[in-house]
């Protein structure tokens, strides 16, 4: 499991994504103005998280999580 960036939208790879955070500013400034923190905390609390259970799961099990 590694944390991935990537600029301009670029795709992550080959691998599968378990979940995405858009850390641009514009995604919490208005909310959160420089409290990036806060804005992480915030969308923990937000998240699918049986989803993301899936996600890492399939790729697990097909080889393309990369651990």
């Amino acid at each position: 499991l590694e944390i991935v960036t990537t600029k301009d939208q670029d795709p992550v790879g080959d691998g599968v994504p378990v979940f995405g955070v858009d850390m641009w500013e514009h995604a919490y400034y208005l909310q959160y103005l420089n409290n990036k923190a806060g804005y992480v905390n915030g969308i923990a609390k937000v998240i699918n998280w049986a989803v993301a259970e899936e996600r890492y799961t399939k790729g697990f099990e097909t080889g393309s999580l990369k651990l």
